[in-house]
């Protein structure tokens, strides 16, 4: 069976983290520890219960005094690219992209004084939401599959990664059972990139419309994810599509569509001169993460 050794340094309801390495922590279930009564400061070495291959490596969160500097340095870069468009920095919200991080993350960004932070998987998020002791809101950024839709309207304060009719639907039902009013944002392929999920641009339109007509629905604007080019030139293409068709949706509806989530740390200047009111940044803050 696995053992696993080393400093435990944080424990949930369902997990035991532990130091095993310079750079690295292993996460490994309660359940599968002999020893049932660890605490935090434990030095551990066991083999798991009924030979488990269960320990989950993540890399270490850096240091809280890192993250605050990342974040100075990035809210700088975006102070700078409002300027060089006219805009004020103020207009432009940042996403710290917690996926793939421990609560730890989410901890930070709390501290450093963020309001909300942005996961991709619904499960993950789920497990963290559950142990959270803060005042935090979740957006959801990744791609919903169907089967997961009630689950996320329970759990996301927002859901920017509408780009379907029948998801439309499911968020509308589940939360009318709720008794909430689920706010989302429409994600648009405004990149036409075929390794991405959202709508189509023609198909925006009647996304809005249907969206429109559902009691548990408030659209509050769009989003997009950039097809990854070394030049740019495709992201700067893809920020000016949503652009035009947040205006051209707007006008046509009548419903005002004030959010804007587009751009990453790469992309960020071209999101902002482009019109983003919101940028979902992860490894600028955080660091590398495990898969």
């Amino acid at each position: 069976g696995q053992i696993i050794t080393g400093t435990v340094v944080q424990i949930t309801e369902d997990e035991v983290c532990v130091n095993i390495g310079y750079k690295s922590d292993g996460l490994v279930k309660k359940s599968d520890l002999v020893t049932t009564d660890v605490k935090v400061g434990d030095e551990i070495a066991e083999t798991l219960k009924d030979g488990r291959e269960h320990i989950r490596q993540v890399l270490k969160m850096i240091p809280y005094e890192k993250f605050a500097d990342n974040c100075a340095r990035l809210q700088e870069r975006v102070a700078k690219a409002a300027e060089s468009c006219g805009r004020k920095a103020s207009e432009i919200k940042i996403l710290p992209v917690t996926k793939f991080h421990p609560l730890q993350a989410v901890e930070f960004a709390c501290k450093y004084g963020f309001v909300a932070v942005g996961e991709n998987r619904v499960q993950e998020a789920a497990e963290k939401i559950a142990a959270a002791d803060i005042e935090m809101s979740w957006e959801l950024i990744g791609h919903l599959q169907s089967n997961k839709a009630g689950v996320a309207v329970k759990i996301f304060d927002r859901i920017q990664s509408v780009d379907t009719i029948e998801i439309l639907d499911k968020i509308d039902a589940r939360a009318a059972l709720l008794g909430k009013v689920q706010r989302v944002l429409l994600q648009v392929n405004s990149g036409a990139d075929p390794a991405k999920f959202g709508a189509d641009m023609e198909d925006a339109p009647r996304l809005l419309e249907r969206a429109l007509g559902l009691k548990n629905i408030l659209v509050e604007g769009l989003m997009a994810i950039a097809p990854l080019d070394q030049t740019l030139k495709s992201a700067k293409i893809c920020f000016d599509n949503l652009y035009n068709l947040r205006e051209s949706l707007q006008e046509k509806f009548s419903h005002p569509l004030p959010e804007l989530s587009m751009g990453m740390s790469d992309d960020l200047e071209l999101a902002v001169e482009a019109g983003s009111t919101m940028i979902r940044v992860g490894t600028f803050l955080f660091g590398e993460r495990e898969k």
